[in-house]
């Protein structure tokens, strides 16, 4: 009898596990091949490009809400359209060197995806003239 009975437990737990996987508000998933890039050396004046690539590793599709930098020298675009399972997305963008330094700027991007917000970064260093 009590093998019957912790059958039973097991069997509607994993019936339940299921069906919240089946549930999740969070199947859309964005996998970055890279969180952070690195600009490197760059001079003053600068404009430098760069791009975040992501896979959507969920079963629903990623719908971008926003994508922020925290600083007005980080310019963004970003995919305005859903981007469907297993396909790739690309958030571009470019810093405009103004002052000479290291450099550590985040981007944060808020998704329908796992989590809701995702924290990107771009790094490097501003040399003189």
């Amino acid at each position: 009898m009590k093998n019957f009975i912790l059958f039973a437990f097991l069997f509607v737990s994993f019936s339940f596990a299921g069906v919240a996987q089946e549930n999740d508000p969070f199947s859309a998933r964005m996998k970055f091949v890279k969180d952070t890039i690195d600009l490197g050396n760059i001079k003053k004046g600068a404009e430098c490009n760069y791009e975040f690539v992501f896979t959507n590793t969920g079963r629903d599709a990623v719908d971008i809400e926003s994508v922020t930098p925290d600083c007005a020298c980080v310019v963004v675009k970003y995919p305005k359209k859903e981007v469907k399972k297993g396909k790739q997305g690309k958030i571009k963008g470019s810093y405009y060197s103004q002052r000479v330094g290291p450099i550590n700027k985040n981007i944060t991007i808020k998704s329908n995806a796992a989590g809701g917000v995702k924290v990107i970064t771009i790094i490097g260093n501003v040399e003189g003239v």
